[in-house]
């Protein structure tokens, strides 16, 4: 419950990564509303990416990766079915938003921490594709 509040103190302040960081959190601990309101504050950040604004996006999809230090254990052992998918989606666009700030390295890093950690996801296949075609164009 706490980490859900503190989510909202972030989120009203308008610092999506820290709120996002916190929400996460949250679900983990099995907070439902929370994982209600991880659906809401995606669209906003969906918005964000679409609308081009990738190191901010970037920082934000970056959270999923800073929260997997605390979880990695649980995401592998459970399901966390709505929490892993935004988690796995969520590495899979900070790759992207890398590549479209010219950080090609850094992007591959991503993809392949993605591969490492959720290699059956359909994420991965798209990692291993873009890896790929990123390895052909340097």
């Amino acid at each position: 419950e706490i980490y859900y509040k503190i989510s909202l103190c972030y989120s009203k302040k308008k610092n999506f990564e820290k709120s996002f960081f916190w929400i996460l959190k949250a679900g983990f601990y099995d907070n439902k509303l929370a994982k209600k309101k991880i659906l809401s504050f995606y669209k906003k950040l969906d918005k964000i990416y679409n609308n081009k604004k990738f190191l901010r996006a970037f920082n934000i999809y970056n959270q999923a990766k800073v929260i997997l230090t605390y979880f990695s254990n649980l995401v592998s052992k459970r399901s966390y079915s709505i929490l892993k998918k935004i988690v796995i989606i969520s590495l899979y666009r900070a790759g992207i938003c890398l590549e479209k700030l010219n950080k090609y390295s850094e992007a591959k890093k991503y993809y392949n921490f993605l591969l490492k950690l959720f290699p059956a996801s359909q994420f991965a296949k798209l990692s291993e594709k873009n890896i790929k075609r990123i390895n052909n164009n340097l």
